[in-house]
């Protein structure tokens, strides 16, 4: 006992020296390729805040080993043997089916019978992509039209494919699109469930209560009314990696296709979204290392060989467009933090900092969340290597699925790294979340033996029927029949809306004047971040810069300039520029931007002003 507690106490002390370290961190500020934002503006370096969250989190994990090596004595081999492969025969005790294609089946009902959402356009996320898709249906270009910072999938291939499917374009098929992406993140949350619950050590009854209980936990992580939840329909690869890994370790060497997938998905992720590849290739790496680790080196080369045949897949499929999807991506690797990154809040209060001409005050901001979620994936991390080496109560597979979980919630926080506000915090919350709950249902009927129970450790009727009734109560609740009964009709009518149906009447005006005065020139520029303008007018973009928000750099402004020589008329500002200037969440593009800015001065008037928005129009 008083062994733990001492743990404990120097745990804390760890954390608190992370922390501090973090808070002390000064790497030399490197900006030559000029981004302007809010790193540098404060001249610091976003390696600070990469750097001090790796080290707040191996810090107090390295302590936590060298105190089980040191003090308890527990050699290499000890964690090695922890850590192979062991097999065992818990998935006897099964997992009903139609529990499974209940649950799914109740959620393509209520998929079916959601209410179309009618709220105006959300022209800077949704107008992204619509005029990005817009964009390429035009001039049919991927990375030479169009400078890509999301996904291939996520900007051009998705939206156009609905329209391509359904003969039209309209903002209510790229919404039915998300829902349908929701939807099968909802599927592979609960196969992910499954495979969790069904390799378990439990009993018959506590084993299908599980797998209820987390399908329940698994699909509120996201949901279709919310725009940021807990987990995102861009995770898909990750979840998908989740599924065939765990799916190998329940059938060892009965089936590569998983080991294929695997690999395959290694280099299609980065056409679905580049950040999730990034979490999904570190996630393959720690797959290829457990492999090494079991000495599984043929299932190692056939992860790496599949990665090598996709890739290669893709160049020849990509042709000239190869070399622009390369630069693309690594541009936006480069760029992204520091054009659109906010200086993380360093843990329990430390590192405040001003921005003056912004007059932000960030002592606080997103401090609580933010300390909230990091220890929370610390602690997933530590209590997954105390439960793989030290739990007798729970099997291997579990323990495994632990670590995977823990390990791929300290990945998914580069996407608040990248960004630290509220919507980019909440969405790395979902794993480490869903560790906990994992976890603490584990201990739950280890600590109160409920599995020992009579009537849980056998096989009862009315254990299957009351499972059953839970599913039937639970998920179908968020089903609304008459939707459902009228699904047809709301779908046809709701995809038929016009453009006009989600904007407001200055928008309206603003529309058809463009579409008037525009109706002769066969490309508009954008200088502003209402991306959906392009769609709404019904302009390809005379630049690849068409969502002006992540041009970065320099040289990148150098390019747009150079390629603004086809443009007469450029749409400048508006609604997002407008939030801008108010709430202080970014920086404006005139600041962003001062090359384009000077050139636009020099090159362009005053056109036409409505509302918010101008229309500038070439003076030479």
């Amino acid at each position: 006992m008083f062994k733990n507690l001492l743990l404990i106490f120097f745990l804390f002390l760890t954390i608190i020296f992370s922390a501090f370290i973090w808070g002390k961190l000064d790497l030399p500020f490197n900006n030559e390729d000029q981004i302007i934002g809010f790193y540098s503006v404060k001249n610091v370096s976003h390696l600070n805040d990469i750097l001090g969250y790796v080290l707040f989190i191996t810090i107090p994990t390295i302590f936590f080993i060298i105190w089980l090596y040191f003090v308890e004595k527990k050699k290499i081999n000890f964690f090695l043997e922890n850590i192979r492969f062991k097999n065992d025969e818990t998935h006897l005790i099964k997992i009903e089916n139609i529990f499974l294609f209940l649950i799914i089946g109740s959620l393509f009902f209520e998929f079916l019978s959601v209410d179309f959402p009618d709220h105006k356009l959300d022209y800077f996320h949704e107008g992204q992509r619509l005029s990005a898709a817009y964009n390429n249906k035009i001039n049919n270009d991927l990375w030479s039209g169009s400078y890509i910072t999301v996904g291939l999938f996520f900007e051009i291939f998705g939206p156009k494919l609905i329209w391509k499917i359904f003969d039209y374009e309209s903002i209510g098929l790229l919404r039915f699109l998300d829902f349908f992406l929701v939807f099968l993140t909802k599927v592979c949350l609960i196969v992910v469930s499954y495979q969790i619950a069904k390799h378990s050590n439990l009993r018959y009854f506590t084993k299908n209560l599980f797998f209820f209980i987390l399908c329940i936990f698994s699909t509120e992580l996201i949901n279709y009314s919310q725009s940021r939840n807990l987990i995102e329909y861009r995770d898909l690869p990750i979840l998908l990696t989740l599924i065939f890994f765990f799916c190998l370790i329940n059938k060892w060497n009965k089936n590569n296709i998983y080991l294929i997938l695997i690999g395959t998905l290694c280099s299609f992720s980065y056409l679905w979204s580049v950040d999730r590849a990034l979490v999904q290739n570190f996630l393959s790496l720690f797959i290829i290392i457990y492999l090494l680790i079991n000495i599984k080196f043929k299932e190692s080369t056939i992860i790496l060989l599949s990665f090598c045949f996709s890739f290669m897949f893709i160049f020849l499929v990509l042709g000239d467009e190869f070399g622009f999807f390369i630069s693309n991506t690594i541009s936006t690797f480069k760029e992204v933090t520091l054009l659109n990154g906010i200086i993380h809040p360093i843990p329990f209060g430390g590192g405040s900092f001003k921005l003056d001409f912004l007059n932000i005050d960030t002592t606080q901001l997103n401090n609580t969340r933010t300390t909230k979620t990091i220890i929370a994936i610390l602690f997933s991390i530590i209590l997954s290597i105390n439960v793989l080496l030290f739990s007798n109560k729970i099997n291997y597979n579990s323990k495994i699925f632990l670590l995977t979980i823990s390990i791929v919630s300290f990945l998914s926080y580069i996407y608040a790294l990248g960004r630290t506000d509220y919507s980019h915090i909440k969405q790395v919350f979902g794993y480490p979340l869903f560790f906990y709950i994992i976890l603490v249902f584990h201990l739950i009927i280890n600590q109160f033996k409920i599995d020992q129970f009579k009537y849980f450790n056998s096989i009862y009727t009315w254990q299957k029927y009351s499972i059953f009734l839970l599913i039937i109560i639970f998920f179908t609740l968020n089903i609304n029949f008459s939707n459902l009964y009228s699904f047809k009709k709301r779908f046809n009518d709701y995809v038929a809306l016009n453009d006009e149906s989600f904007v407001d009447d200055i928008d309206k005006e603003f529309i058809d004047f463009s579409i008037k005065k525009l109706s002769s020139e066969t490309c508009v520029s954008l200088f502003s971040n209402d991306v959906a303008l392009l769609y709404l007018i019904k302009k390809p973009s005379c630049t690849k810069y068409y969502y002006t928000y992540t041009i970065g750099s320099l040289s990148n402004q150098k390019k747009m300039i150079n390629e603004l020589t086809k443009t007469n008329y450029i749409l400048v500002g508006g609604k997002i520029d407008k939030s801008i200037e108010l709430h202080k969440w970014s920086i404006t593009l005139n600041q962003k931007y001062p090359l384009i800015t000077e050139y636009l001065s020099k090159n362009f008037q005053l056109y036409k002003t409505i509302g918010n928005r101008k229309i500038l129009a070439r003076t030479n």
